[in-house]
């Protein structure tokens, strides 16, 4: 009941349905009912005394315990579905029938059933963001209409500015070169007539939005960033 309980809590601020959590609870809540809470106690009669790490230690066995198990059964396979975000009003529609439900009980009590099931499905009809941008502004996400979230390829470019912290970055443009050589270049051809069948439009119109969400940056452009860091590099030694 109180996983049912606070499910659409849990939604609308992560997300996210653990869908074993009643499983988590059963082998949870007894232990720290049976174990971690009266050492709890102890611990609290104990502290006058200053003996109260006599009880804390025990407790601290049990609280590694119940830890554990939500270490476990979150790595269940199917632990977690994800969900869309949940509106504010879907939030409220399943609070306000859970409310209704509970607190009357008169035959009409059974009304908040409706809010409920209002609430839950009001979430299958939001229509997730086109465009998602990340707290530091360093990643991008942008929908294809198949579903597919495209990645902003800038983090490939910090990934190779962090490599260049490393090792030499000349070495690591060499490398980056050999590597495409090695690689089997087929040749791409579209037509005006294909390009509704194309996800993203392979023409010039659509090059800039193509760039900016490729899996990997154009490789000149990485190899010419790095040929950067390396002369710049050069000129602060000799400097």
């Amino acid at each position: 009941m109180a996983t049912a309980a606070t499910a659409p809590y849990a939604i609308y601020h992560f997300n996210r349905m653990s869908d074993y959590g009643l499983v988590a609870n059963l082998l949870a809540v007894p232990l720290t009912s049976f174990w971690v809470m009266p050492w709890a106690v102890a611990a609290f009669l104990l502290m006058p005394l200053g003996l109260e790490s006599l009880a804390l230690t025990p407790m601290g066995w049990g609280i590694d315990g119940v830890n554990a198990i939500a270490r476990i059964v979150a790595a269940w396979p199917g632990a977690v579905t994800l969900v869309p975000a949940m509106p504010l009003a879907s939030l409220g529609l399943i609070s306000v029938g859970g409310l209704w439900l509970c607190l009357w009980r008169r035959p009409w009590r059974v009304a908040g059933l409706a809010g409920i099931a209002a609430g839950f499905v009001s979430i299958s009809l939001v229509t997730p963001p086109d465009l998602l941008i990340g707290d530091d502004g360093k990643l991008m996400a942008l929908r294809a209409t198949d579903g597919r979230l495209l990645l902003s390829s800038k983090r490939e470019l910090r990934a190779d500015a962090v490599a260049a912290g490393v090792v030499d970055p000349h070495d690591l443009a060499d490398a980056l070169i050999r590597l495409d050589r090695a690689a089997e270049l087929v040749e791409f051809h579209a037509s005006p007539a294909t390009e509704p069948l194309y996800t993203v439009s392979p023409f010039d119109e659509a090059e800039r939005v193509t760039r900016m969400f490729a899996t990997h940056p154009p490789l000149a452009e990485r190899v010419s960033r790095l040929r950067n860091l390396g002369e710049g590099r050069s000129s602060e030694r000799n400097g």
